[in-house]
């Protein structure tokens, strides 16, 4: 059976993950079958949850408390999965010093965390996280740095620095050269610090014939074309900001294999190239999978002709947000994968407005927060917004929010630097920009040949207290065992009552105990 390659309409807002291994099959339907069978599988037995943390600064001194809201979202909507959420303030080894677990109801929970006057001037870290989502590893957690001023010591600029390390690594679309075609090369290029450089060099042939430029675009960040073949190895002289200069291999072709291209520039449709070359049998009927991580996924069976084989996804079909496309031969493997953003330019439009003004201390300003949908309509919500001194906010308005982070910098591996700020407009610039982070940030993260995920922590419902009474059994003396009642005061000074019935060593629980606070 023959089938052409096709215009595709697809919905993704995608998560990296681990799949059960692909079963090497004789044909393409049962290659589609597997791929589709994995994919229902994974979602239904590993739901992604996300926590994101809204602090009122990003700058604090010791004895100054930190004020936060924590939103968590499944399937792409408010979490209905977790009802306790975790947060931790921890140094920048990841040492924890105050922890909070508070309950959370349709995916919001909010605290506070008063800074103990004895840190020391550094970076810190708040880390949230169900314990859901540290099924997933550390990758799971959602991490902000913040930095804390002991008022006591001398005042540090705290992103003084005077490591002059540097850094590049290159990534090939789709995920290796392969000869036979034009292929695209991304690259990034950061310091000791992780920030981004400015770049420029060479590309040479084996025959020390120049082939590219390696010139940066955006932070760090560029591309280039070559052509290249199996055995013969290409090699970047790059001339980094202090003019010292590192001589790097770049990625071997391939014999054989597909080449996937994308092309996000055209204002409905999203152009998918895959290249297959001569002789190149194995590769003639693909399949082409799309997963999105709030479960919605597809996959389409295709006969490649050789050469350039187009296919055009109407964006309009999509929810704003990561796409990955993964590409399988007809035995099964992933040849290539590729990650792309689509912006539908849906977003909320806030707007905050003044309405009384009050300069005096301890006197009340009013302000109207406006929520349009992109249509102009109004839409409810639930938001926040922090109010602060002018002089304890970091001032980076590029730092991840809850659109960036939870869209696009949860997705991908490795540090997105300034997040927010592909997220200002939809120019083509700006898109070509937010395409060099997905070629240089994508599908890595992926394991299709890991069987499953050790699911060590189950879906928290509800908070507990767990205690013993000492010397309990001593206490039955061959009596029944006692019903005790217990008193816990909270931190507001209201009083919880519980009866409680603890077994032979005198351990107890309290369930379904949904408060915040301290408590004795």
């Amino acid at each position: 059976m023959r089938y052409p390659a096709t215009k595709i309409g697809l919905i993704i807002l995608s998560v990296g993950f681990w799949m059960p291994g692909i079963v090497r099959a004789q044909n393409i339907e049962q290659v589609e079958s597997t791929t589709r069978n994995s994919l229902a599988n994974h979602f239904k037995r590993y739901p992604q949850e996300k926590v994101f943390l809204h602090t009122d600064a990003g700058l604090y001194a010791c004895g100054q408390t930190i004020w936060y809201k924590a939103y968590a979202l499944a399937y792409g909507k408010p979490s209905e999965l977790s009802n306790i959420a975790y947060i931790v303030l921890a140094d920048s080894a990841g040492n924890a010093i105050i922890k909070n677990k508070l309950p959370m109801k349709d995916g919001l929970a909010f605290g506070n965390i008063g800074l103990p006057d004895s840190l020391k001037s550094g970076w810190y870290q708040l880390i949230g996280f169900t314990a859901w989502t540290m099924n997933f590893g550390e990758e799971g957690a959602f991490h902000k740095k913040i930095y804390v001023q002991n008022l006591s010591e001398r005042v540090a600029d705290p992103h003084a620095t005077a490591e002059y390390k540097y850094h590049i690594a290159f990534f090939p679309e789709g995920g290796d050269p392969v000869e036979g075609g034009l292929c695209n090369i991304a690259f990034k290029a950061w310091d000791a610090k992780g920030r981004p450089i400015n770049v420029e060099g060479d590309i040479f042939t084996e025959g020390k014939k120049v082939i590219a430029r390696i010139i940066t675009i955006h932070d760090g960040m560029g591309s280039f074309e070559i052509e290249g073949s199996f055995g013969h190895p290409n090699v970047a002289t790059v001339i980094f900001p202090d003019r010292s200069v590192q001589t790097i291999a770049l990625p071997d072709f391939k014999k054989q294999g597909l080449v996937l291209k994308i092309n996000t520039l055209p204002a409905d449709n999203l152009e998918v190239r895959i290249t297959c070359g001569a002789n190149s049998n194995n590769y003639q009927n693909v399949v082409l999978a799309a997963f999105q991580d709030n479960g919605t996924f597809n996959t389409y069976p295709m006969r490649l002709s050789e050469g350039i084989n187009l296919i055009h996804i109407k964006k309009k079909d999509f929810l704003t947000g990561i796409l990955r496309l993964t590409l399988f031969d007809q035995q099964g493997m992933p040849e290539a994968e590729r990650v792309a953003f689509i912006n539908n330019n849906d977003q909320l439009k806030l707007s905050l407005s003044p309405d009384s003004v009050s300069l005096n201390p301890r006197t009340r300003s009013t302000f109207t927060l406006n929520s349009l949908k992109a249509n102009g309509k109004n839409v409810n919500g639930n938001f926040s917004v922090s109010v602060t001194d002018a002089d304890a906010i970091s001032g980076d308005d590029a730092a991840d929010n809850i659109s960036s982070y939870m869209l696009m910098s949860s997705e991908l591996t490795g540090k997105v630097y300034h997040p927010a700020y592909y997220f200002k407009n939809n120019s083509d610039t700006l898109q070509q920009q937010l395409d060099l982070v997905m070629l240089t940030n994508g599908w890595r993260r992926f394991r299709w040949d890991k069987d499953s995920v050790v699911l060590k922590n189950p879906v928290e419902k509800s908070q507990f207290i767990a205690g013993r009474i000492m010397s309990y059994s001593e206490q039955l003396n061959n009596k029944s065992p006692l019903r005790v009642k217990l008193m816990v005061q909270n931190q507001d000074s209201t009083k919880y009552f519980a009866y409680v019935e603890p077994d032979s060593a005198g351990r107890f629980v309290i369930r379904d105990y949904n408060r915040a606070g301290r408590a004795t």
